[in-house]
């Protein structure tokens, strides 16, 4: 795996469905603004669409750009705007949480509903057209029948009975016989046994199940639609497909508690408790965004559990508990998916592709050593395979193929303490770095075999055949083109270097379309390194090439990045210079004096936890000072609440590789229990809501 950002490509993509073992029957909505691309042509579809889940796919890789297709799974919930959710739908199976009742003592029996008016109000029922009801409404609001029990938890402050009914059916498997259990022998009541209006003393003893989801989720329930306010939890019964909400306070907090059995359900009633606690100082604004991240802890918490079922620590039989533990977990899971599924979906062209994925499936729901989990896992992970990508943060000496690596490092006559050098940086990188200098010294390792035209040539082959069985429909390579020698070791100058790097992108490109393969839309970043130890000039030369090329080269897209040690760097600042010399040519290129197109700006910043001596965050504020659209990592700005409205307000794009931040160099999310993606998608605008934690 690369070190790379893989980012699904398109804004609009909204869709959490899962492909279908073997037959591909889940189905996609397309809108009124949807073009398509397939063998035969554009196609503009005048009307919503309903097509097969493989056709979205083959069609997105058909027409390599998708920024106004949205599409996701016909029984996606939320996934798909306000699709109410049942007990059974994907969503809260995959994330609910067991409880346990509070062993509450409670008196019930069941009412002679033919006896006098009198009588039945006597015992707090309160009479309507459709029958008689408990005066709690909220939470009872049907009327009684012959199947209902009547339970008494006690008086009300107003004097009045507190009561309110069930079946026989849920009594049954819900109370046992309070003098039993006293005893500690539970005894669950055989409510179709008892006669009208004989009074038992029974004792709750239950087990429940809850998850969190967003505020203003769409749940359907036995009594009409409803939406998920801030502060509710969501209580499942699946025997009945049946969902509903409660207040913390009132609700859940009150009746149940954790389920001493499941160490998940323990951290997230901690959650809930600390909620409840801090609640009553938010605004109405505070509480929705409390909620929001609420349902971040909450899917947290399942995701650790996931893992462990999926891939459980033989050794220690341990649940993984922070960011780091997830982390490595996930990194193993991984590793076996790579070996199981990604290799053998590897095509140069999607069609081939697409029936390698068929045969996968087949092979999933054959084996019958899998788990429900890892069945889960796997199958989503064919899904991934095959979904379009754009890879907007590929360096290339850090993301050349091993395989093609360790060849040019025996073509150069590298001794095994070389070779086995360069595999021992692979694997402190699954360890982790200790700083940045660190991860800098590894890479140097990893790319000291590209040096020559032939190396950069192999590279750059290795890196976008691998994107294209990625499925990557764009991918940006970058790089700095200083430090490139010919064959007898003679340095080849800056032109001639990025010119053999668009050649070998142009060459490898060429040839997979030729063997009727799918290449993707190529990009290339020259990148400036601001370590002291570099000549500051260089980087500005840096800027001059993309410039210069980008008017060479009209049909391909540049950039200019600037990268390395920020901790032990120089700062975004300190470069004006090679910033202006882009945002000098971007303004020519928009009056129509200069050709070619406008030259991106990016800039590794906000990844470490200081530049040049000062806070990480503001190394975020100078890059889009400087005029950069994208921020390379950025994760220091969650940090600073400046920072992050400057960032929100820029509409600067960031570049987010979890791996790296968390896995490669730990220290860049020291203490951190989310990776701050996830805190970036709170700080949203009321015109940007869509969310989706699942």
């Amino acid at each position: 795996m690369s070190l790379s950002t893989i980012n699904v490509l398109s804004k609009n993509y909204q869709s959490n469905s899962q492909i279908t073992p073997v037959n591909f029957k889940k189905q996609a909505y397309f809108g009124s603004e949807s073009v398509l691309k397939s063998k035969t042509g554009i196609q503009s579809i005048e009307k919503t669409l309903i097509v097969p889940y493989s056709d979205v796919l083959l069609a997105m890789h058909k027409a390599k750009t998708i920024n106004s297709l949205t599409f996701g799974s016909k029984n996606s919930g939320l996934a798909f705007g306000n699709q109410p959710l049942e007990a059974r739908s994907e969503i809260i199976q995959k994330n609910k949480l067991s409880m346990i009742s509070k062993p509450n003592n409670i008196e019930a029996f069941i009412p002679d509903l033919t006896e006098s008016d009198e009588k039945l109000k006597s015992v707090g029922l309160e009479k309507e057209a459709d029958g008689w009801h408990v005066h709690n409404r909220e939470w009872f609001p049907n009327a009684l029948d012959e199947n209902s029990i009547i339970i008494n938890y006690g008086t009300l402050a107003d004097g009045r009975p507190d009561i309110g009914f069930c079946s026989k059916e849920e009594f049954s498997i819900i109370y046992a016989d309070t003098e039993k259990y006293n005893n500690g022998n539970i005894s669950y009541v055989d409510a179709n046994k008892l006669q009208l209006n004989q009074k038992i003393k029974a004792t709750k003893c239950a087990a429940g199940e809850f998850c969190m989801l967003p505020e203003g989720t769409v749940l359907k329930t036995n009594e009409g639609e409803l939406k998920v306010k801030a502060g509710e939890a969501v209580m499942v019964n699946e025997l009945k497909n049946s969902v509903y909400t409660q207040s913390f306070e009132d609700g859940i907090l009150k009746r149940y508690i954790a389920d001493p059995m499941n160490p998940a359900s323990g951290r997230a009633f901690e959650l809930l408790n600390k909620f409840n606690e801090e609640k009553s100082k938010m605004s109405p604004e505070e509480l929705s965004s409390a909620h929001a991240k609420l349902c971040d802890d909450f899917n947290q918490i399942n995701r650790a559990v996931k893992l462990f079922e999926i891939y459980k620590d033989s050794a220690t039989q341990v649940m993984p508990k922070t960011l780091g533990e997830e982390f490595k977990f996930t990194a193993k899971v991984v590793k076996t998916l790579d070996k199981e599924v990604f290799q053998k979906i590897n095509a140069m062209d999607f069609e081939t592709r697409l029936i390698q994925a068929k045969k996968v499936l087949n092979e999933i729901k054959a084996d019958e050593s899998l788990t429900p989990a890892q069945k889960d896992v796997k199958i989503a992970a064919v899904q991934i395979r095959l979904l379009p990508k754009s890879n907007s943060h590929q360096h290339l000496k850090g993301s050349v193929p091993q395989e093609t690596l360790l060849e040019r490092a025996k073509q150069h006559g590298f001794d095994d303490e070389k070779i086995n050098a360069i595999k021992a940086a692979y694997t402190e990188g699954e360890e982790g770095f200790a700083n940045l200098d660190r991860f800098n010294q590894a890479y140097g390792t990893i790319g000291s075999p590209i040096r020559t035209p032939k190396d950069y040539q192999a590279a750059v082959k290795g890196i976008i055949e691998e994107a294209v069985k990625q499925g990557q429909l764009t991918t940006e390579i970058r790089c700095a083109v200083v430090g490139q020698r010919d064959e007898l070791g003679n340095p080849l100058s800056p032109d001639d270097a990025t010119k053999n790097i668009l050649q070998a992108i142009k060459k490898t490109c060429d040839e997979i379309k030729a063997k009727g393969g799918d290449a993707p839309k190529m990009g290339f970043t020259l990148l400036g390194y601001r370590g002291k130890d570099w000549k500051p000039e260089e980087v500005l030369q840096h800027a001059q090439l993309s410039t210069k090329y980008a008017q060479e080269y009209p049909n391909l897209k540049f950039g200019f990045d600037l990268a390395g040690p920020e901790d032990t760097g120089y700062s975004p600042k300190f470069f004006k210079e090679a910033f202006e010399t882009i945002t000098n040519h971007n303004k020519s290129v928009k009056a129509g004096e200069s050709k070619g197109q406008t030259v991106g700006i990016t800039c590794h910043a906000g990844e470490t936890p200081t530049c040049d001596g000062k806070e990480g965050y503001l190394a975020v504020r100078e890059s889009l000072e400087m005029g950069a659209d994208r921020i390379g990592h950025g994760v220091q700005a969650i940090k600073d609440p400046v920072t992050m409205e400057f960032l929100k307000k820029s509409g600067a794009t960031v570049e987010i590789c979890g791996v790296c931040n968390v896995s490669s160099i730990p220290v860049n999310t020291k203490g951190l229990q989310l990776h701050p993606i996830i805190i970036c998608r709170r700080n949203r605008t009321e015109k940007n809501i869509s969310y989706h934690p699942f």
